[in-house]
């Protein structure tokens, strides 16, 4: 999963590589983690756009698409739900000095 943040991934997919039931791993998984496989995968995403974001390398809709969002506001969305603010503005307080 880590390798294809960028792809389009479901539990089905996940579990069929790992040879075991979708119920099986998402037990596995939350075990492990302490997250379901689909809120790891989303909170990977986010942290990577974190660091594009203070990297400043990217435009936002370009890492929307970079990290298989269906579009750019489903991507501010998601971020916003995870870190309270818009992409913008993260990018934009992350490039102030302090």
């Amino acid at each position: 999963m880590e390798q294809n943040l960028g792809q389009s991934i479901d539990v089905v997919q996940i579990a069929a590589a790992a040879c075991v039931s979708r119920f099986h791993l998402a037990r596995l998984f939350r075990s492990a983690t302490g997250l379901s496989p689909t809120a790891w995968l989303r909170r990977r995403r986010i942290d990577q756009a974190r660091h594009w974001l203070r990297e400043g390398s990217q435009p936002v809709g370009r890492i929307a698409s970079e990290l298989a969002f269906f579009d750019q506001s489903h991507f501010t969305r998601t971020f916003r739900a995870a870190t309270g603010c818009s992409p913008r503005c993260y990018a934009s307080h992350a490039a102030t000095p302090h």
